[in-house]
């Protein structure tokens, strides 16, 4: 009878005990627990930046999906996930562009770093030389373009995906600060 209710009370306590977050493969209790180790990783990749010693200049626009997209892109309401889980999606995203923004400020290519949140990210407002758009929905994973004023052609960024991600950084820097080179660069 004591083993009996000893494995109803062990399961009773499984079932209760669900993790609700995974970050590179492990699984959190909490978003917070999730995204401190998501911003310590962060931090470790904003470390590595130095700021540029030839600038571009003028405005740039970071441009990210907003909160109903997200949820929308995630497929939150056919996954039928727990309020705890979506609020961990949303922070999640919301940490990985303000890690952008934090990037490109610490850089200093740019005059001016902006940041928009908006459904459709071809729909941001204008206002800034260049823009860096998040497409979360390309079948081969997430990819940043990027769009000077007054063009309609997207380049899209280069990401080496055979380096780690905290490896990625500088060159896809590089490659941001190459593309704004190329259209004319030292707008203002």
């Amino acid at each position: 009878m004591k083993t009996t209710l000893s494995i109803l009370l062990l399961l009773l306590l499984a079932g209760c005990s669900s993790t609700c977050c995974q970050w590179h493969g492990i699984d959190y209790w909490t978003p917070e627990d999730a995204l401190a180790v998501q911003w310590k990783e962060y931090e470790e990749q904003l470390n590595l930046v130095e700021p540029a010693t030839e600038r571009i200049g003028g405005r740039v626009i970071v441009v990210c999906p907003d909160q109903a997209r997200i949820k929308e892109i995630e497929h939150v309401s056919q996954r039928g996930l727990t309020d705890v889980t979506v609020t961990w999606i949303l922070e999640s995203w919301t940490a990985y562009c303000d890690r952008t923004v934090e990037l490109l400020k610490k850089r200093n290519l740019f005059d001016h770093v902006d940041e928009q949140r908006v459904y459709a990210v071809d729909t941001f407002q204008a206002g800034g030389n260049y823009a860096l758009l998040l497409y979360m929905f390309n079948p081969a994973g997430n990819q940043w373009y990027f769009l000077n004023k007054g063009s309609s052609e997207h380049s899209e960024i280069p990401l080496d995906m055979g380096l780690s991600e905290k490896d990625r950084v500088l060159p896809w820097l590089d490659a941001i600060y190459v593309l704004a080179k190329g259209f004319g660069g030292n707008r203002r």
